[in-house]
């Protein structure tokens, strides 16, 4: 009876320490809003540190910009709309800085303009 008592609680404290784990290393989701109430942003922190995805919305809620972070830094794709919803800016970064092409769209959607970094 001892041995299934002590099996039993060495799995509570197993989920226990695993539900500590998970609430630790799960990033926090950050909202923040316009004085009127609605959101302006949402983004996440791990240990106070920005990662994956950051949305930025108009007072209209619709998408403004998106980002992506790693570590701290905006890393991937980052897109910016016009406020019709039609793609303004596709800009890819690596490590916080430019990298590859940077293309600026017309409203209409045809490209205007592609850099190189």
């Amino acid at each position: 009876m001892d041995s299934i008592f002590n099996m039993y609680l060495v799995a509570t404290i197993l989920f226990a320490i695993t539900i500590v784990i998970y609430i630790y290393l799960k990033p926090k989701k950050v909202v923040e809003k316009f004085d009127s109430g609605e959101i302006r942003k949402i983004y996440y922190l791990h240990k106070g540190i920005r990662v994956g995805i950051e949305n930025i919305y108009y007072r209209d809620k619709k998408i403004n910009k998106t980002k992506s972070y790693s570590n701290g830094n905006i890393d991937g794709i980052v897109t910016t709309y016009y406020p019709s919803g039609m793609k303004y800016i596709e800009a890819n970064y690596k490590e916080g800085k430019l990298s590859g092409e940077y293309k600026i769209y017309e409203e209409d959607g045809l490209i205007k303009e592609i850099k190189k970094y």
